[in-house]
């Protein structure tokens, strides 16, 4: 037999008689096992999607477009109140939404920045919940009339509902 067969084979013999003479004590034993990260592959915990950088939101494989989007919609509406707004960003549906919000959470509380009604573009009246329908005619009634004046021509866009909850982040200066 040559030397590396007679190491295996007694390696294994060794092992199996330390199994055999001191299995059962060390599973009744009272220490705790302890697991080392390259034992287990360890649970992720969710980034916190008001403070994760760029760097910590691609090494939880999200994409760059994906990054970009999420740090764009921060920049320009302050942040994410829930989770949900993720459903905001052209590009993330339901899908891309299940996906992402297995990794990321609300956790830094966050205050809306101010919407210049008259000087948002589509995607900035989007990111802050107004819908197609509400752009759109924010967008038409700008057109026609130069500037939204104040709160009295916003009420004739836009929903009841969405007014009482926009009316006191909503600026009508240039």
């Amino acid at each position: 037999m040559n030397l590396k067969k007679i190491i295996g084979i007694t390696g294994l013999l060794m092992l199996l008689c330390t199994n055999f003479i001191f299995g059962s004590d060390l599973k009744n034993s009272k220490f705790p096992v302890v697991y080392s990260d390259n034992m287990l592959e360890t649970k992720r915990h969710k980034l916190d999607i008001n403070r994760a950088t760029k760097e910590e939101m691609s090494n939880y494989s999200m994409t760059l477009k994906q990054v970009n989007s999420i740090i764009e919609y921060r920049e320009i509406t302050g942040g994410f109140l829930k989770i949900e707004e993720l459903k905001r960003i052209k590009g993330i549906g339901d899908s891309t939404y299940k996906k992402l919000s297995e990794k990321l959470e609300v956790k830094t509380p966050i205050k809306k920045k101010k919407i210049k009604i008259n000087v948002a573009d589509e995607k900035t009246l989007g990111y802050f919940g107004f819908s197609k329908t509400e752009i759109k005619k924010i967008m038409d009634f700008r057109n026609e009339n130069k500037r939204i004046r104040s709160n009295l021509d916003i009420m004739k866009l836009i929903t009841k509902e969405k007014y009482n909850k926009y009316k006191d982040m909503i600026i009508y200066e240039r």
